[in-house]
């Protein structure tokens, strides 16, 4: 089968969906299926005062071709400037969620050539698979496919939490041959949003328990140079709706009554302008009890999780939390904000615990608690690590990718054939 997505951006760009659609990509490409990777040029998200880009414009990796598109036009210096502007004047919490608020969905601009290469996809491919809402990736490909004979994927990853998707982002679901979910909460969601129940199939990120080797936390600190204290982290993007604010604002708390303790703030800037100064105010609490690590390597992930006691995830919207999983399967517990999406995945009590989004006294204390009590985090953890060896793994995901792009192109021959296409 021959298979094209349309992502946002890509490898070496860092993050829960980069990570997800490569991982899906060179899973099939393993399979035995040519996959083509249509992106932007930009290392971070486009629109943001900074996106860095990528080169080459064209490269194979993980056996994956990947074609990268400028998003240095006009459009785009538009899109920044707007976005930069609304930052500045205090409208910081709408920024990232602007385009569905007002209609547009110029966020990502998916230039001429990148719109024309996905409807040539359609034509020589089996599918073509749409990343991202409400990102153009995601809005425009539906509406290139005409009476092309490829599939039509949609992989929304959407995130709930701020209310429905704009009508633009549910006019393209409704297109769509077939529409993953991330989670149930997600595919009852879509269902709500009138997408047939018949296409949908729930298909979450997974994790390869193998990367993450059988560590105590002490060994993993030592290897990463950390001083050896008891240890909460954060490990992802540093984006603003990530909730990283909560765990700095629940750090002084924690060092009342931990004066031994360490946080950990591990991930990559993703245009959060108050970034610098929600560290700085923690640092005045905390000083070195605070580490910081801008950036890390794959091979650095595995232990940064282990290093940790107790994993944070106070994101305040996901489409699924992949880092929940990477904890896991590095046998460490999670103390989570109870959102949508995350209370799809965790298991209070068995895998994890959940707090309120935004409520840095509950976290403080979840987190206190399981530091207080060894055998109930290794209960935890174990039982999150049998959940990532498991339905969560990526061979049983790859398994469940296969039947649903078969069943999607099967939908699509259909449609064509009872219209005598």
């Amino acid at each position: 089968m021959r298979v094209t997505f349309v992502a946002l951006t890509y490898a070496p760009s860092v993050g829960g969906a980069q990570a997800h659609v490569q991982h899906v990509a060179e899973g099939l490409v393993a399979r035995g299926h040519a996959v083509t990777v249509l992106t932007t040029d930009s290392l971070r998200t486009p629109g943001t005062a900074d996106p860095g880009k990528v080169e080459p414009n064209a490269e194979e990796i993980g056996g994956v071709h990947v074609r990268r598109f400028s998003t240095r036009g006009p459009l785009g210096r538009i899109n920044r400037a707007l976005r930069l502007g609304l930052a500045r004047v205090g409208f910081y919490r709408w920024v990232g969620r602007y385009t569905t608020r007002i209609g547009g969905q110029s966020y990502v601009p998916l230039s001429l050539p990148m719109a024309w290469a996905v409807r040539r996809a359609y034509r020589t491919d089996d599918v073509v698979v749409a990343v991202s809402a409400p990102f153009l990736t995601l809005v425009v490909p539906p509406h290139l496919q005409g009476r092309a004979p490829a599939a039509a994927v949609a992989m929304p990853l959407l995130h709930l939490e701020g209310g429905r998707p704009h009508a633009t982002v549910v006019r393209a679901l409704r297109r769509f041959d077939g529409v993953t979910a991330s989670t149930g909460f997600e595919r009852s969601a879509q269902v709500g949003l009138g997408v047939d129940p018949s296409s949908i199939a729930v298909l979450p990120p997974g994790v390869d328990p193998e990367q993450f080797p059988d560590l105590a936390p002490s060994e993993a600190r030592a290897r990463l140079g950390l001083a050896e204290r008891p240890t909460v982290g954060f490990i992802g993007r540093l984006a603003a709706y990530k909730g990283v604010d909560t765990l700095l604002e629940a750090a002084p708390a924690l060092w009342a009554d931990r004066s031994d303790l360490t946080v950990l703030v591990a991930g990559s800037p993703a245009g959060w302008l108050d970034l610098d100064r929600a560290i700085e105010q923690a640092r005045a609490h905390g000083g070195d009890r605070l580490t910081v690590r801008l950036g890390f390597t794959s091979e650095e992930k595995p232990l940064l999780f282990a290093a940790c006691d107790v994993i944070a995830f106070p994101s305040r919207e996901e489409s699924f939390g992949l880092a929940t999983v990477e904890a896991w399967a590095a046998r460490r517990p999670v103390v989570a904000a109870s959102i949508g999406a995350v209370r799809d995945v965790i298991r209070p009590g068995v895998d994890g615990v959940l707090v309120a989004p935004g409520d840095a006294a509950a976290l403080a204390a979840a987190v206190d608690d399981l530091l207080d009590h060894e055998d109930q985090r290794r209960r935890m953890g174990e039982a999150g690590r049998r959940r990532a060896a498991g339905d969560l793994s990526w061979p049983a995901i790859l398994d469940g990718w296969e039947r649903f792009l078969e069943a999607s192109v099967a939908r699509r021959r259909a449609v064509l054939a009872g219209s005598g296409g």
